[in-house]
């Protein structure tokens, strides 16, 4: 008797638990029944560029760009150039590279390279003396531009009247400025010519001998008379 009293109180205890349960589930449905309709009158909003947070101005340049046309950008910048064009900064570069006239920094490289040709080091006297005669021969090559006269373009300026009181002293002016120009340009041609000599010696070293044979070839255009320019040059025609 005792254990069926027990029994009788366990089924009434989890009728009371059952009757208690489902008035919290009918009281929970209205709850979510009440949400969705709030979640259904939220109108969509589509994204702006507003909503979103600036650019850099990095990004903001290569926005609307291909690839292409980005890689294309950067080439144009001495730092990412893969090859040699010709603008405002490279020339700006080249300027900030030489200080000085051509004669002195044309000079200043011969003298690097003779300091590396005496400790043997053929490659680094070759790339000085490389540096040198490229800046002399552009050198030279703008005076055969000017000297050309299809190259001249006419000049509509009408001569002005010469002071007679400082017509004198104009003329000595321009006379010291043509004797200067013209030792320069006689010590520019005497170095390029040399830098020709000791660059097809370091070829020479190197056993590149077609390059050893045409710079010795043009010095020989500057001066028939080089010996140094015969006798490297046959070196290099005789080479096995």
């Amino acid at each position: 008797m005792h254990i069926q009293e027990i029994s009788d109180e366990v089924a009434e205890r989890l009728k009371l638990e059952e009757s208690q349960a489902q008035p919290e589930a009918e009281t929970s449905e209205p709850a979510t029944a009440s949400t969705k309709p709030l979640q259904d009158d939220i109108p969509f909003i589509p994204a702006t560029a507003s909503m979103f947070p600036e650019l850099s101005p990095g990004r903001a340049m290569t926005g609307g760009k291909t690839v292409d046309e980005v890689v294309a950008e950067l080439k144009k910048s001495p730092f990412f150039m893969t090859e040699l064009e010709e603008n405002d900064e490279t020339e700006a570069f080249k300027a900030l590279a030489y200080e000085g006239t051509p004669l002195e920094n044309a000079s200043e490289f011969k003298e690097q390279g003779n300091e590396c040709f005496k400790t043997r080091r053929w490659g680094d006297a070759k790339e000085f003396y490389t540096k040198g005669i490229l800046i002399l021969a552009a050198e030279e090559r703008k005076r055969k531009k000017a000297a050309d006269p299809s190259s001249a373009q006419p000049s509509t300026v009408k001569p002005k009247e010469k002071e007679a009181g400082g017509e004198g002293q104009k003329t000595e002016d321009v006379e010291k400025k043509e004797e200067t120009s013209e030792d320069e340009v006689r010590q520019e041609r005497a170095t390029l010519e040399s830098l020709y000599v000791n660059r097809a010696a370091c070829h020479l070293e190197l056993k590149n001998y077609r390059s050893c044979w045409l710079d010795g070839s043009a010095a020989l255009r500057m001066n028939p008379k080089n010996i140094k320019a015969y006798y490297r040059s046959a070196r290099a025609f005789l080479a096995p």
